[in-house]
């Protein structure tokens, strides 16, 4: 009996720190709430102040009651490349968690001076693993001027944290 307890009671443990929080929620209710980026007002705010960093930590750890109290920092780094090669431009966006509890995501746009936006998909991950999103596109002749643009988030018991990188470079 003495065994059993033993190994019962690190099993609830373990069993309620990974169990979610909240109320239930399905896949479908997620999909359904997920917001879209307005890229155009967002290349705006850019344009108008593009004092943006190419990496940043982001998203201030609560200091309430919940697990997240263990831990003291920022939740994820965040970081905006550009890069060319074989005739192309991409740009690439990442988040890594700093934290197991955290979910991150990151979503990359990419422009070439007086032309439209390219957008790549909403990159996910969870814990200290990396979210990353990439867009590429053909690079025309002669020297261009590029822009990429990386929107991450990164949650903690419930709050969401966002924050911009930004990249540019002529190829």
């Amino acid at each position: 009996m003495f065994k059993l307890g033993k190994i019962t009671v690190p099993l609830l443990v373990a069993g309620f720190i990974l169990s979610p929080v909240g109320g239930n929620v399905t896949a479908a209710e997620l999909e359904n709430e997920s917001p879209t980026i307005n890229w155009d007002d967002v290349w705006s705010s850019i344009d108008s102040n593009s004092n943006l960093s190419n990496s940043i930590s982001f998203g201030s750890i609560s200091t309430g009651s919940d697990i997240s109290t263990f831990i003291w920092g920022n939740l994820a780094d965040a970081k905006t490349t550009l890069s060319s090669g074989s005739g192309e431009v991409k740009s690439t966006g990442i988040t890594k968690g700093k934290t197991l509890l955290t979910s991150t995501s990151a979503t990359t746009s990419l422009r070439m001076s007086g032309m439209g936006i390219i957008t790549g998909s909403k990159g996910v991950a969870f814990g200290k693993f990396t979210a990353t999103s990439e867009v590429s596109t053909t690079n025309p002749s002669g020297l261009q001027s590029w822009e990429g643009l990386t929107i991450h988030t990164a949650t903690d018991s419930g709050t969401l944290y966002e924050s911009k990188t930004y990249d540019y470079g002529s190829y």
